[in-house]
């Protein structure tokens, strides 16, 4: 029964690291100049949430469909189409994050909730805008199906009961410690590939299963909100008092200046004029900056309308690998 689980877990584990390479070589490819040499040190220090993510499958593969065991025939079919749905999982959810990291420069976080309503707007720009990322996934799964076929899988029981329920509680005790990241008191974060120290590394180790299967279990109130706690109605009181004690704006004390904050939509400032652009495309804009205080250098951005809005007003960079959207 153990060889059985363990031949899973490295099946899984294979397929998950076989589609980041592809994947996120083509975005490394076409986006980034980071060497080989680091990509593939991210990939295998990223291994640990592939592992996870295979033994997480196999453990529930376990849960499912042992009460069909007895059923020798329908359990193999069963465990084939299982297995068949895994695999589908692993390479398209790499894919669609590894096509979404492209276009918003990031990995799939709590956005994952955004896209409620435009499923087929996102699936027909995926289909005619990355038709051969699709072809390869597709031919990876068609070649993972030929080799589940030839190569049958399933787990095979001990012919002792009770030495099947001890591997089975083993097993499913190494899920739990596996999800949780060793012992803590909560399960292990998709941001827990930060802990390789760097930035670009990072996005490499990623693994794109685990991360969108932990955030839509997790739910969109409390991926949105779970940087900021709810406050008591006490508590917002005391702040209340401490950040305005008096209500009402002296407007006869109010300093006289002009204060306005222009926000362009989908606007750099590289593609303007007084910032060095060779085109003069925002000949107003231009002029309203050769008569008042403005920057000259961005240090905390966004790559989103959210998070710029929130680093002008706030001066603070967005929280690494997530957004502060939705939240307080």
């Amino acid at each position: 029964m153990i060889f059985s689980l363990v031949k899973i877990v490295v099946m899984l584990a294979l397929l998950s690291v076989i589609s980041k390479v592809t994947f996120l070589g083509w975005y490394e490819i076409n986006y980034s100049d980071t060497s080989w040499l680091e990509f593939l040190k991210a990939v295998v220090w990223g291994v640990r949430f592939d592992l996870t993510v295979s033994m997480l499958l196999t453990g529930l593969s376990l849960l499912l469909l042992t009460p069909f065991a007895y059923f020798k025939r329908f359990y193999q079919g069963l465990f084939h189409i299982w297995l068949f749905a895994c695999g589908a999982w692993i390479i398209f959810s790499t894919m669609g994050d590894t096509i979404y990291l492209s276009q918003a420069n990031r990995h799939v976080t709590v956005d994952l909730h955004l896209g409620k309503g435009m499923e087929f707007e996102l699936l027909s720009t995926v289909v005619t805008q990355f038709s051969s990322l699709i072809f390869a996934a597709v031919a990876m799964l068609v070649v993972f199906t030929a080799l589940l076929r030839k190569f049958p899988q399933k787990i095979i029981f001990s012919r002792r009961w009770y030495q099947s329920a001890s591997i089975a509680l083993v097993f499913v005790f190494a899920v739990v410690t596996a999800v949780r990241g060793g012992y803590s008191d909560k399960p292990q974060t998709p941001m827990y590939a930060y802990k390789i120290g760097d930035v670009n590394h990072a996005r490499i180790a990623w693994n794109a299963p685990y991360a969108i299967t932990y955030y839509s279990l997790i739910g969109e109130d409390k991926s949105g909100h779970r940087w900021a706690p709810e406050q008591s109605n006490q508590q917002m009181a005391a702040l209340k008092t401490k950040v305005n004690p008096k209500p009402k704006t002296r407007v006869n004390r109010l300093k006289q200046h002009d204060v306005v904050l222009v926000l362009l939509e989908s606007w750099t400032a590289y593609d303007m004029q007084s910032y060095g652009a060779d085109v003069n495309a925002t000949p107003n804009f231009d002029a309203l900056r050769d008569k008042s205080l403005s920057t000259e250098a961005f240090y905390s951005n966004g790559f989103r309308t959210v998070e710029g809005v929130f680093a002008t007003m706030c001066s603070q960079p967005n929280p690494v690998g997530g957004s502060v959207a939705g939240t307080r």
